[in-house]
């Protein structure tokens, strides 16, 4: 797969077969788009078909990740001049659906098929349970998954959900790290628990 402009492989299909691509046009101003790509394997490896536009606007639209049944694509765009999450079905038929409602980026969908799972600018992991009705994609009010912030990284992700669903691995920051582990060794242990015996006494 070969282009004039910056490309950068996103996020596979649950069997592989297709990858969504972000792709920077730094010639129209930072201009992010979204793309996706057949991938096949042989004995030389994985091979990229011909590339497919997804999006293309005058707003910016990335971190584009195809649901678990290969219906939908999750991604943000900054149209309201605030990046937030959307999706839309996969292939595109033009409607689209908000999820998040005070910022987003970094789209990621559970494996059980009922989650779509965010990150706040402030660090924070949302998730926003959902259901398919149809052609209808109906999203519940997201709520934070852990009142735990996550490491600012600057832009770079860091949370992703485990392939079962059931865990997130996250870079957390170094003092909330410390604490997690923190080891605390006490010696003279019987002395102590005389000295606390008498005290109740």
């Amino acid at each position: 797969m070969r282009s004039s402009v910056a490309l950068y492989p996103w996020a596979f299909t649950a069997d592989g077969t297709r990858l969504s691509v972000q792709e920077l046009d730094t010639a129209n101003g930072s201009d992010y788009n979204v793309w996706t790509v057949a991938v096949t394997s042989d004995a030389d490896g994985l091979r990229a078909g011909t590339p497919d536009r997804f999006l293309n606007s005058a707003s910016r639209e990335g971190h584009p990740a195809i649901s678990p049944d290969g219906r939908w694509m999750a991604y943000f765009t900054d149209a309201s001049g605030t990046r937030q999450i959307f999706v839309r079905a996969f292939p595109d038929r033009g409607s689209q659906w908000q999820i998040s409602n005070a910022g987003g980026v970094y789209p990621t969908w559970s494996p059980n098929g009922r989650e779509l799972l965010y990150r706040t600018d402030d660090n924070h992991v949302m998730v926003a349970p959902y259901t398919v009705a149809g052609d209808t994609f109906v999203a519940e009010k997201p709520r934070r998954w852990t009142e735990t912030q996550l490491a600012n990284v600057g832009q770079w992700k860091n949370f992703d959900v485990a392939p079962d669903g059931t865990r997130i691995v996250a870079l957390m920051p170094a003092e909330a790290q410390q604490r997690q582990h923190l080891v605390v060794f006490v010696g003279n242990v019987l002395d102590h628990l005389r000295q606390s015996v008498s005290r109740a006494r």
